[in-house]
């Protein structure tokens, strides 16, 4: 995957760095990265005590749906391939 540059000045959740409300965009040509199928939503996994950056996974719309859940309980943020926010379930 292509690294993207972000802009770090966008809206936020509540002024802490990550959630961002607005996530760059799926370029065209991403695959998603848990099948061959289009990428339809970005789980974006929160940064950790071993990683210092969130981690931006691509996903299409039947993993979305079997991972919502796990992703609500580890504190993920959803965006949808034009880079909105997606509510999440509640975990």
């Amino acid at each position: 995957m292509a690294t993207q540059n972000i802009d770090r000045s966008a809206p936020t959740v509540d002024d802490r760095p990550w959630p961002r409300l607005v996530w760059p965009a799926v370029a065209p040509s991403s695959g998603a990265c848990c099948c061959p199928g289009q990428p339809a939503f970005q789980a974006v996994l929160p940064p950790t005590a071993e990683v210092a950056a969130p981690i931006e996974i691509l996903l299409c719309a039947h993993h979305y749906r079997r991972s919502s859940s796990v992703l609500s309980k580890i504190g993920g943020a959803i965006y949808d391939s034009a880079g909105r926010a997606v509510a999440l379930p509640a975990a």
